[in-house]
This record gives structure tokens, sequence and C-alpha cells, in this order.
């Protein structure tokens, strides 16, 4: 509907895009259902990770709501895939 809001993250999520990140999420309103894509993502390290988990928490608090494929993620950030 239109009270979703839908991220596509690609290519590899680690610290040095951690702030571009979070400000995509911190400038979402209050209160939507947002989805979270990781399909294109390659890899994922633990500080983007916990950087999801966080604001998570903090949007549902505010009456938000956030869908992911967690078990993708985890899967993502437990095997990184050597390039060549």
């Amino acid at each position: 509907g239109g009270r979703d809001v839908h991220i596509h993250l690609i290519g590899s999520a680690t610290f040095m895009s951690l702030p571009k990140l979070a400000g995509a999420l911190e400038g979402l309103p209050p209160g939507r259902h947002v989805h979270i894509h990781v399909e294109k993502v390659d890899y994922l390290d633990h500080a983007c990770l916990e950087l999801l988990e966080d604001w998570e928490r903090g949007y549902q608090a505010n009456g938000g709501s956030l869908e992911l494929e967690w078990r993708e993620i985890h899967r993502r950030v437990l095997h990184k895939r050597v390039p060549g």
C-alpha cells in the first residue's frame, strides 16, 4: 500500500557504506512498513547487520515495521563470497 517503503541494497554492505545506509534509514518517515531487499547484496558485514538490528528496534518502537529476510542476511554475513 501507500505506507510501504522499499529499499534495495546492492553490492557489498560494509562499514564503509554505513553512513549512506544510516542516512537512508533515518530519513524514513515514522510508522511505515519498510521492506529491505537483499537479493543483490553479495556481502554484508557485522557492522551493517548491527545497524539494521538497532534501527529495527527503534523504528518498531515508533510504530513502524521492518520486513527483511533475516535468514538471508545472516547467510550473506557468514559466507563472504571470494572474488574471482
